[in-house]
């Protein structure tokens, strides 16, 4: 069945006729009692998302059902019904949902440690929790088998397939939270999966923009798929961005010092996305170029000398990302390392791929044990 948004144009007259007959028992629903919140309306509560379902009878001819809307505190339910002058309250006895607290690189049960006291979607990949600021992305390798090719880029920027299995994808539900994520302050939280009923906590993310692209659907018919840019780390806060521009002035960074502090400079909360994926490759590339520097011509994982010059000529040398796990991203100098390119093929095509970028790990340690 398709669902039947909530339409436009529901009048104040429509709520008291919808709460008249919610008193009566008159008007077949599906909605059942609320878990959290209460539209009190002369000394008396009622479920808000009934409610709505039933005032939009007007307008749609039909009483919606509950799959056709989301209730919570940042809801259009709750915002229409607060338009119109009613008033809608947490539950007598109802405790404040918990904070938002996630470790990154740490497994947590999906059921029972995220949706369990957060809320949220249970199936798909995007989670959109109605008494929280924050958006759950899940990804995993096994998306790709419909789709769902989810990765980061070089440049360090993550890319996010967004949700609906059959047919061009749209922005609607979960798509829309994500690309309206600035607007709202909604903190994206991305996590991958790690074994049945279990997610990892890749880290914090931030919204940089979107593209399509043409993947197969779960019928394996070609359809236009959104893909979500996505940076990755907590954002600062700072002065809001001049008004029309996209650009952002830089610190130089051609020293090894000047590079540790480009390294470390965030993107804040006011910058603009474009200006916030200028911040993000001005930090990729001073990682690269950190890394490059570090190695001073040996690759850090057998210890030999680069086999070549580049047409710079400078030893020619590969950044290797030994995971994507890392604190704000890839894009970390403990995590990345300089490789010639025998070790970096080894690495990603030998039978022994898996362990020999276990040991580039260890190694890390002792190249970056201050990071």
């Amino acid at each position: 069945m398709p669902r039947t948004p909530i339409p436009e144009g529901i009048t104040r007259d429509d709520v008291l006729l919808a709460i008249q007959e919610l008193k009566t028992g008159n008007t077949v629903h599906e909605f059942h009692d609320s878990e959290r919140y209460d539209l009190v309306h002369d000394g008396e509560r009622f479920a808000p998302k009934a409610v709505i379902g039933i005032a939009a009878k007007r307008l749609t001819g039909h009483v919606l059902v509950p799959a056709d809307f989301s209730g919570g505190e940042s809801s259009k339910c709750f915002r229409v019904l607060s338009s119109l002058g009613f008033t809608v309250e947490r539950k007598p006895g109802t405790p404040e949902s918990g904070p938002l607290s996630f470790e990154v690189g740490q497994e947590y049960n999906r059921r029972s440690e995220i949706h369990g006291p957060f809320g949220g979607q249970m199936q798909g990949g995007i989670a959109t929790p109605s008494d929280h600021s924050a958006i759950f992305l899940f990804t995993g390798e096994r998306g790709g088998e419909f789709g769902y090719e989810d990765r980061f880029r070089e440049d360090g920027v993550f890319l996010y397939t967004g949700e609906g299995q059959a047919g061009d994808m749209g922005f609607v539900r979960g798509n829309l939270a994500i690309r309206d994520s600035i607007q709202t302050g909604k903190q994206l939280l991305l996590f991958e999966q790690t074994r049945k009923g279990f997610v990892r906590f890749v880290g914090p993310a931030h919204y940089l923009g979107n593209h399509k692209e043409q993947r197969s659907d779960s019928t394996g018919a070609i359809r236009e798929a959104i893909v979500f840019e996505l940076g990755m780390g907590v954002l600062v806060p700072s002065e809001p961005a001049p008004a029309n521009s996209d650009t952002i002035d830089l610190p130089k960074a051609e020293t090894l010092d000047e590079l540790r502090a480009a390294i470390s400079f965030k993107p804040s909360v006011n910058l603009t996305p474009k200006q916030r994926l200028t911040v993000v490759h001005y930090r990729s590339e001073a990682v690269k170029r950190y890394v490059l520097a570090r190695a001073r011509g040996r690759c850090e994982g057998c210890e030999n000398e680069a086999p070549f010059k580049n047409k710079k000529n400078q030893p020619y040398l590969e950044p290797h990302h030994t995971t994507r796990r890392a604190d704000g991203g890839p894009d970390a100098p403990a995590h990345v390392i300089a490789l010639c390119p025998n070790c970096h093929r080894r690495v990603h095509s030998g039978i022994d791929g898996e362990t020999f970028n276990q040991s580039f790990i260890r190694k890390l340690r002792g190249i970056e044990p201050s990071i």
